[in-house]
């Protein structure tokens, strides 16, 4: 069996969707007279680090890359550290042990490396799950917090970074939702999703195939993938635009890595920083039409949702 994390589809959800925003980030860095200091990385590596070591063997990135890698699981984090000190400068590499959504709300340490020019957050969660204990989306109020530390550091020298880019896995099969959410809808996450997080942009989007969409009684099976990542893609833009507009890159990619695994999407993101949007009503206005522009775009971008082969093994 292969590598859970190496997968001939997780392979090329790298190198089409990943690979490219790195080499945009890095291309326009480059491109500025006053660019010298490190490319600045935030990822979950897994054990064997293989998206990093991929960008390592295609000169994507190099030794003076400042990397960050989170890890949950104790007895991986000595091995991510191996390989990250033989491969980077002492100094800018660290591992960080614990879940992104805790390290973002607890961890002083860890949001004192901020900022990023990517952030690759291959979370094997899903984004649409809710806490039991005050009915947060758990990955999207981490999000919050990131783009929050996101902007306070970002703002100072000798960093400036004007926007970063966000990759994002997800899985649209699984996820908690506690039992009093999906109860009235007979215990359905394709239903509560349409209901509690799509129903609500109708209006405001007013786009044909989203609207044709939300009014189908029994969705197949695609329909069904593309509801939960709209519901992703919906709550990432425009829960996330505070301190960011947000647009989605390119289209999201949809695999399961391994038959018999789960069901994922990668999106990736170019989130652009913005100034306080309080003021004249003119400003809320612009602001508030800019996110309902990407949002449609987004809406474009996600019915093209690229969905690849099932795995053979």
């Amino acid at each position: 069996m292969p590598d859970i994390f190496d997968t001939p589809n997780k392979q090329k959800v790298r190198k089409e969707l990943w690979v490219p925003c790195f080499e945009e980030i890095i291309l326009d860095l480059q491109k500025r007279k006053r660019f010298k200091r490190a490319f600045r990385y935030l990822c979950l590596p897994g054990p064997n680090s293989i998206c990093v070591k991929h960008l390592l063997d295609n000169s994507i990135i190099n030794g003076s890359t400042y990397i960050v890698g989170i890890e949950k699981t104790y007895g991986v984090v000595p091995q991510i550290q191996d390989f990250f000190s033989s491969h980077f400068k002492y100094g800018n590499n660290f591992v960080y042990l614990g879940t992104f959504q805790k390290l973002i709300r607890e961890n002083q340490k860890f949001r004192n490396k901020f900022p990023f020019d990517i952030a690759e957050l291959d979370i094997s969660g899903s984004f649409l799950s809710i806490t039991e204990e005050n009915g947060n989306f758990v990955y999207i109020d981490a999000l919050q917090r990131f783009l929050s530390r996101q902007a306070v550091n970002c703002d100072t020298n000798p960093f400036r970074i004007r926007r970063f880019y966000l990759i994002i896995t997800s899985n649209i099969e699984g996820g908690f939702i506690p039992p009093e959410y999906l109860s009235p809808y007979s215990e359905d996450l394709t239903s509560f999703i349409k209901e509690e997080i799509l129903m609500p942009y109708r209006d405001r989007l007013d786009h044909p195939s989203f609207n044709s969409l939300l009014e189908k009684e029994s969705p197949d099976e695609r329909e069904t993938n593309l509801i939960a990542i709209l519901g992703i893609n919906l709550k990432i833009i425009n829960f996330g635009s505070q301190n960011f507009i947000i647009k989605l890159n390119n289209n999201p990619y949809c695999y399961r890595g391994r038959r018999g695994g789960a069901k994922m999407v990668s999106l990736t993101y170019i989130c652009e920083r913005i100034r306080p949007t309080h003021g004249t009503n003119r400003n809320m206005l612009n602001f508030r039409g800019r996110v309902t522009n990407n949002l449609i775009q987004s809406l474009d971008l996600v019915f093209d949702t690229i969905f690849l082969p099932e795995p053979e093994s």
